[in-house]
């Protein structure tokens, strides 16, 4: 499905493409040929530690990174059309309205609630998938997994009192995935909230069977 280019507008839209948990906009295989034909200019954003781009990965990193990305290249103040994968969904809901002009909302595997996910996924037995994610940043996964082997480590006082974002930091390559884990899962990040004061057009892609996963 292309978006169309409304007609009222005098100035181009951006379409804006946020990835998953360290993955890559490639995964969502943009049609540019046919976006640019339609009058979009095409942003691919990789926040810190996703696709090839270095750095730390948090939320508060993240967007701030992208409000600069924006600001700089002239693309803030244009109407936008915004695609998100997993957790980039819950990314681009965190997007202030007054500060950029979504138009249409794409949202495929949303993960609304991290924190909450993760309940789910431990509590349907598929958490493994979520370990075996995250361990290309430990250098000894296997200590990672017990470390993490239920849902205690979301308990707040647990994390806190078991020194768990230093354990775990301790481990780490690439990123400090204590401090992510902490960041995006103690307590989270919650927009769910947030779709009921949508005005834009949005549209949500779920498959029938989601564990979960970001």
């Amino acid at each position: 499905m292309i978006p169309r280019h409304p007609q009222e507008l005098t100035i181009p839209p951006c379409f804006l493409v946020y990835p998953c948990i360290g993955g890559t906009t490639r995964l969502s295989l943009v049609p540019h040929q046919a976006l640019v034909e339609q009058g979009f200019i095409i942003v691919e954003f990789h926040p810190p530690a996703h696709g090839r781009s270095k750095g730390q990965m948090t939320m508060p990193r993240a967007l701030a990174h992208l409000y600069r990305f924006l600001a700089v290249n002239g693309l803030a103040s244009l109407p936008m059309v915004v695609l998100g994968h997993s957790a980039g969904c819950n990314a681009l809901l965190q997007l202030h309205p007054t500060v950029l002009d979504i138009r249409w909302y794409f949202l495929a595997q949303p993960v609304f609630d991290f924190r909450q996910s993760m309940f789910y996924m431990y509590r349907q037995s598929s958490a493994s998938e979520f370990l075996r994610a995250i361990s290309r940043w430990c250098t000894d996964p296997g200590r990672l997994a017990s470390i993490l082997p239920d849902e205690r480590w979301l308990d707040l006082p647990y994390w806190y009192q078991q020194s768990l974002c230093n354990k775990i930091d301790a481990m780490s390559k690439g990123i400090r995935l204590g401090e992510f884990l902490e960041d995006f899962y103690i307590p989270g990040y919650c927009t769910s909230r947030f779709l009921s004061a949508i005005r834009a057009q949005t549209t949500i892609f779920c498959s029938p069977r989601c564990t979960g996963s970001a």
